[in-house]
């Protein structure tokens, strides 16, 4: 099943791409076939972009409660810019 919101990239040359990289590897023809619509679970690209927001949600939360950040804050009137916070991968 192929998310509706992502079928806009999709061709029938993809599919007939993997049918043949399915049919090299598994050293016998295989047939594929492709349908748009909502897909009932979480996608691939779903999933990384929910690990990706859990990362930056836990550096974020890191950095919050960090008491050397806390006491450079609190000394200097700082403020941690969270938009500019990336997790280390």
């Amino acid at each position: 099943m192929l998310d509706q919101e992502q079928a806009g990239l999709y061709s029938d040359e993809h599919r007939r791409r993997l049918q043949d990289a399915l049919s090299e590897y598994f050293a016998h023809s295989v047939s594929i076939a492709i349908e748009q619509g909502v897909l009932a679970g979480e996608s691939p690209a779903l999933y990384r972009l929910r690990l990706k927001a859990e990362r930056l949600q836990l550096a974020l939360d890191e950095l919050q409660s960090d008491p050397n950040i806390n006491l450079l804050q609190n000394e200097f009137g700082g403020r941690l810019d969270t938009g500019t916070v990336q997790p280390l991968d």
